[in-house]
């Protein structure tokens, strides 16, 4: 480029000199006023080349811009893998394997296919246990939960509980060493508020009787005269579990069941989100329910030790789901403005599978699926 600056401002210079020579009229007076304008173009020009190759002095109101970066500038190496990058994981005998396990994600199938099929002779016993449920502010649950673990030679799988990240990090700080491998699972948001709508006005209604209307695990729907989506919208303590409840999940602003500081606010959203993407990408393995086959031979790969005999998996819906019931599309409207944060995290969560799924694809060269055989889906 300075060449070629260079090339313009002798050709801008030399062609009115020689146009100025040849013209026969031109007194000295006119060659003088020629020679001062040319003059003016190599300052000119000389500023625009030094303009060029150092930066641009800041405004008051501007940052400073860093220099340009050197033409063969060295490629950046990361000493670890992007957290988006695939990798799989080695348990150790110390480890903890928990699922924050979100309602309404496919996580019935999840959670006992685990208990199935995971290993855990590095703990002392093969088979693992169910290990403790709880749904609201579950702190303390788990806190018990881990001693009781660590003192008896019990399995280190959390599959169970509908607890969030924020107990399960306060409850672990009990636990002498070790690491917490977190397994996520999402769905779509709206898809998901839905089927918990669904869930506690007729299918819990169905498996177990009246009794247990609007009875969910965070709060109390149990008004029966007001029994739609627009109803429950409008119930305040159904919020947990109408709005962001899987960013709520993994965010780990506040306990179980309870909503977070500034949450429906701006500012409280974004702090919401960005909490929640940044512990969604160092889960260990995030699924989506979505490509629910290919989340289970992604985890299986993540996992090779305690899941080399992990070869199928029956699909354990929600027993007696119910009637269901065409919801009212403005409610639905209203239900996906309450999810927005929910649905960035979806989206987040549909990018970083892609690509873990991807990176697994390339690192184990498999064109292994778990395909639906019969009742069972099997790895073929």
């Amino acid at each position: 480029m300075a060449v070629a600056l260079g090339l313009c401002a002798l050709l801008a210079v030399v062609a009115p000199l020689l146009r100025a020579r040849d013209a026969p009229r031109m007194d000295a007076r006119e060659l003088i006023q020629v020679a001062a304008r040319q003059n003016r173009t190599i300052a000119a020009l000389q500023q625009r080349l030094q303009s060029k190759a150092a930066p641009r002095a800041a405004t008051p109101n501007e940052p400073p811009r860093a220099p340009p970066p050197a033409v063969l500038a060295p490629r950046r190496v990361d000493v670890e893998p992007p957290q988006h990058a695939w990798r799989p994981v080695d348990v150790k005998k110390d480890d903890w394997v928990v699922y924050l396990r979100a309602q309404k994600t496919g996580s019935q199938t999840l959670w006992t296919t685990l208990l199935d099929v995971f290993d855990g002779s590095m703990w002392g016993m093969r088979r693992c246990v169910r290990g403790p449920f709880c749904g609201h502010r579950c702190e303390q649950v788990l806190k018990d939960a881990f001693l009781a673990a660590s003192k008896s030679r019990k399995c280190h799988l959390f599959v169970r509980a509908h607890a969030n990240l924020y107990d399960y990090e306060r409850a672990f700080s009990t636990v002498n060493g070790g690491r917490i491998l977190y397994l996520a699972f999402l769905r779509d948001p709206v898809k998901r508020a839905l089927s918990e709508h669904n869930h506690i006005t007729n299918g819990l209604v169905a498996q177990f009787g009246p009794h247990v209307f609007g009875k969910a695990w965070d709060y109390d729907f149990t008004d029966t005269t007001k029994a739609s989506l627009a109803d429950w919208l409008d119930c305040a303590p159904c919020r947990v579990g109408a709005s962001n409840r899987q960013a709520r999940f993994l965010a780990g602003l506040g306990t179980t069941g309870d909503l977070v500081a500034g949450e429906g606010t701006e500012s409280g959203d974004a702090r919401l989100y960005a909490e929640a993407a940044r512990h969604l990408k160092a889960c260990a393995f995030v699924g989506v329910l979505d490509r629910f086959e290919d989340a289970m031979r992604l985890l299986k790969e993540t996992f090779p030790g305690p899941l080399r005999n992990f070869r199928s998996f029956a699909d354990a819906p929600h027993p007696k789901l119910g009637r269901r019931v065409t919801p009212d599309p403005l409610a639905v409207a209203r239900l996906r403005l309450l999810n927005a944060v929910d649905q960035r995290l979806y989206e987040e969560a549909q990018s970083l599978f892609d690509a873990r799924f991807a990176g697994m694809v390339a690192a184990t060269r498999t064109t292994q699926r778990f395909r639906k055989r019969g009742r069972r889906y099997v790895l073929s």
